[in-house]
């Protein structure tokens, strides 16, 4: 193997410090070799320093203007400094120069991450039809792709796409009992499991009512392990069910072996949020009293 290539596979499996030496001083030897220069931006970005991987990137492009990694590279590092419109036309001039079905594929998803930044879903949509042509395995032009059809209130295809990413990085799935993902009849004991932020999370269990019911005429058990700082709050919300905290695998409150079925608590929406009319938009969160008459009173105070 060679050294570029030894480089690049390191980087590629995570271990960017080792690469970085390689590529350093691979560097200082040929300072406008573009593979080199390509490599040290992949991982300027991949590290969360955009700002050295956009100068990266400018680089390669006043070396081989024609060169569509560059103009990837551009497009990324704009993208993590919120510079959308240049991440925009750094993307789509990278399609137009490319030829290699991935790489327009990679293109087109994150000319579809841009658009839903900044909230045009349909673009986004559209974009992520075109990243599957290229290529149907992409994961993250489903995920986008859901992202883009429930923005749109395209509830139906909008949460089988969602669903589809289960179990990736950005979508993380708990598995306690080597049980199925529930499918929504299936009964018995069922987890819940927290996904992504606190807010996300608030967010989610809005649909826990509607879960309570089924749970109800379906014979069934609810548990819900959320994050530790919501743990009393969905307790006193949510009386019925089954509320622990310790999210993830490593601290686990209760009794596994008893578990038939999980689910990310976001994917619970998908059998009881189909249509427009679905959304009832009552109140499901019961605050603590004490500290209802303790901002009562500080506010009354500032009459």
């Amino acid at each position: 193997m060679d050294l570029l290539a030894h480089a690049r596979e390191l980087a590629q499996a995570g271990d960017y410090d080792n690469a970085y030496r390689i590529v350093d001083k691979s560097l200082k030897n040929e300072p406008d070799n573009i593979h080199w220069l390509d490599l040290m931006t992949f991982m300027m970005n991949e590290t969360e320093k955009p700002t050295i991987g956009y100068q990266l990137a400018k680089r390669m492009i006043q070396i081989d203007p024609r060169e569509p990694a560059a103009w990837l590279h551009l497009g990324l590092s704009c993208r993590d400094m919120r510079l959308d419109k240049e991440a925009e036309r750094a993307f789509k001039r990278g399609l137009k120069l490319s030829k290699i079905p991935e790489q327009q594929s990679m293109l087109c998803v994150n000319l579809s991450s841009v658009y839903v930044d900044i909230g045009e879903f349909e673009k986004g949509e559209e974009y992520c039809k075109k990243a599957l042509e290229f290529n149907p395995e992409s994961e993250k032009a489903v995920m986008n792709l859901g992202f883009c059809q429930l923005a749109q209130r395209n509830w139906k295809e909008g949460w089988k796409n969602y669903r589809e990413v289960i179990g990736h990085d950005w979508r993380p799935r708990f598995q306690y009992n080597d049980e199925p993902l529930s499918d929504g009849k299936g009964t018995g004991t069922i987890v819940l499991h927290g996904e992504q932020g606190l807010g996300d999370q608030v967010s989610f269990a809005s649909v826990l009512p509607d879960v309570i019911e089924w749970a109800e005429e379906n014979d069934s058990t609810i548990i819900v392990q959320v994050a530790d700082r919501l743990v009393s709050l969905f307790k006193r919300s949510f009386p019925e069910l089954e509320v622990y905290g310790g999210l993830g695998l490593d601290y686990v409150e209760f009794d596994t072996s008893r578990v038939d079925y999980s689910l990310p608590m976001g994917q619970v929406a998908e059998y009881f949020r189909c249509h427009d009319a679905d959304f009832p938009g009552a109140p499901y969160l019961i605050p603590d009293p004490d500290r209802v008459l303790q901002w009562k009173a500080l506010f009354e105070s500032k009459d």
